[in-house]
């Protein structure tokens, strides 16, 4: 099983881009060169999806978490949407610092320069689930909410639905 810390290694001291508010509560934030990925049309979709992706893509998927943003003010991920919509605005442009474990509770935590940070954790119950993944193609990193982290190739992660209306196969 990959070190967290290590899977992350490559990340220190870069900063965040292209960081977006998905479906409910679903994070990504874009790390290092850009390119494009463009996802062609489909039968029920019929037009050319185009976005700019980062060298490495993370996304936070099936999870509670807690982004404090400056000045003792935070934000959780039940929260409004107008709410939520502070997070990826303000993490935007700052650099990853360091990453923190806590493997009791299976919280992670992501530290940034300007003062913000994330803790990642469980939803409340005991279904195993994806709480976040980190794509570095053709690898993919998940962490699953027992704790572990697994690597993965690309082809076998979920979609990351990154906008109100996942495209329709």
């Amino acid at each position: 099983m990959p070190n967290i810390h290590k899977v992350f290694e490559a990340l220190i001291g870069q900063p965040v881009w292209g960081s977006r508010l998905g479906v409910g509560s679903f994070l990504t934030m874009e790390f290092g060169k850009p390119h494009l990925e463009i996802r062609e049309p489909r039968k029920s979709l019929k037009n050319r999806r185009i976005t700019p992706r980062g060298e490495w893509h993370f996304w936070v998927y099936c999870c509670a978490w807690k982004a404090h943003i400056g000045d003792g003010l935070y934000v959780t991920s039940e929260e409004d949407r107008n709410s939520l919509q502070k997070v990826p605005d303000f993490l935007d442009g700052q650099i990853l610092l360091s990453t923190k474990s806590d493997t009791g509770n299976v919280k992670f935590t992501l530290e940034f320069d300007l003062g913000g940070s994330i803790d990642l954790y469980p939803y409340n119950g005991d279904e195993i689930s994806e709480m976040w993944l980190l794509y570095h193609s053709p690898d993919v990193w998940t962490c699953t909410s027992d704790g572990k982290i697994n690597l993965s190739n690309e082809n076998d992660a979920p979609l990351d639905y990154t906008t109100e209306d996942p495209p329709i196969n």
